[in-house]
């Protein structure tokens, strides 16, 4: 996998343009780069447990967070080490402006820390906590899973980014099935199948064979 668009943008002129296969059919929302692609868009979302709080108690907007009645049952990670919850302060900041700062300590205040990104959702899904901060396709495993979550998509708005695969590399052959292997016409479109996604890297291993020792 790659790294965030925006690193891949700063240093595009190393980079060769292609256009893969199926490129018409990418949200062009998501097409903001110079000489890279897409392979995934990310967003912040709530991750709400369905047991511990009804629909009408859900959280809707950034600023519902910072409600007394969330002390100690919101989940998220540290802004200062992970690049999720990093993109959550922005997305606060981004909304309010100097405000989002009075915001987000707010949230802060109610908020349980977890030393992973990864575990907000976990928490959630096994009722420790009702409401976590996370990516939409973190939350969507424990959702597709048949977990007691429910999605929330901050009605003031949520930041959407794309991580991106470079167009182009040493082996520029490989390069250029890989992203054909991702935007495909049979490319997972949400991350509803473990068992898909690991014939999908599968298929990139095989592709690649002992040059990458990671497969």
């Amino acid at each position: 996998w790659s790294i965030g668009g925006e690193q891949l943008e700063a240093e595009n002129s190393i980079l060769a343009p292609y256009t893969p296969k199926d490129w018409d059919k990418i949200n062009p929302v998501y097409k903001v780069g110079t000489n890279w692609l897409p392979y995934t868009g990310i967003m912040n979302v709530f991750v709400v447990n369905t047991k511990m709080l009804t629909p009408d108690k859900y959280p809707k907007t950034w600023i519902d967070l910072t409600d007394a009645r969330f002390k100690k049952n919101i989940c998220s990670a540290r802004a200062d080490k992970s690049g999720s919850s990093y993109m959550q302060l922005c997305n606060v900041i981004a909304i309010y402006g100097d405000k989002g700062w009075d915001i987000y300590e707010g949230i802060m205040k109610n908020t349980i820390i977890s030393a992973s990104s990864g575990a907000v959702p976990k928490f959630v899904n096994d009722g420790e906590q009702a409401v976590g901060i996370t990516l939409e396709d973190n939350a969507f495993r424990y959702f597709a899973g048949g977990g007691p979550v429910a999605i929330v998509y901050p009605t003031d708005g949520t930041v959407a980014a794309p991580d991106g695969i470079p167009k182009a590399c040493l082996r520029f052959r490989l390069s250029r099935q890989y992203p054909m292997i991702l935007h495909g016409q049979q490319r997972i479109r949400k991350p509803s199948s473990q068992n898909s996604w690991i014939s999908r890297w599968s298929l990139v291993c095989e592709m690649m064979q002992s040059r990458n020792p990671f497969c």
